[in-house]
């Protein structure tokens, strides 16, 4: 019995060491960010997921192509919303800010949307849901946009609005591509 609790205390103590390894401050400067990233954002209790290819330039330009999808893939309003936009990106400790953004880029899909159940046609609803959708984006970049982030390894970081703590990993990170 003595030998089970000392492998279990073991186990809590390798765990609890790995993961604040994993999470220890790692320093980075702007030259750390520069390059391509596949980057991921996964919100279960919103249905939301998006999956994004950033560029982040040594002149301070930020290139953005993103899919996001809002809703249970199967449910009727499942909506799928392609973007691509061009702004300026800066570094201040660990925050990052987007400013001066141009969407270059907006559509949406409604794969599984049905006219004959809301009596509004398929095209209207996009269209309007295009331009509401469009129009809080921009707001939120012409807003500057700013997130603060952690890197977990020289080629993964996570991120996370200004005024919140960091998600689990698995909610939001980004990659190195390049």
């Amino acid at each position: 019995m003595k030998l089970f609790f000392k492998s279990l205390t073991l186990a809590v103590i390798t765990s609890t060491c790995i993961s604040n390894i994993a999470f220890a401050d790692i320093p980075f400067t702007k030259d750390d960010l520069i390059g391509k990233w596949q980057c991921y954002d996964h919100d279960p209790e919103l249905q939301f997921r998006a999956e994004s290819v950033i560029e982040n330039r040594a002149d301070g330009t930020h290139s953005e192509n993103s899919v996001m999808y809002f809703d249970d893939e199967a449910s009727e309003y499942h909506q799928i919303n392609k973007t691509k936009l061009i702004s300026k990106w800066a570094l201040d400790g660990d925050v990052m800010s987007f400013y001066d953004a141009v969407i270059s880029y907006y559509e949406v899909d409604m794969p599984n949307y049905d006219e004959e159940s809301t009596g509004i046609s398929k095209y209207g609803f996009m269209i309007f849901n295009t331009v509401i959708n469009r129009a809080e984006l921009e707001k939120s970049m012409v807003d500057d946009l700013s997130s603060k982030i952690k890197f977990i390894d020289k080629n993964t970081y996570i991120y996370t609005s200004v005024e919140e703590d960091f998600l689990p990993v698995e909610q939001g990170y980004c990659k190195r591509v390049l």
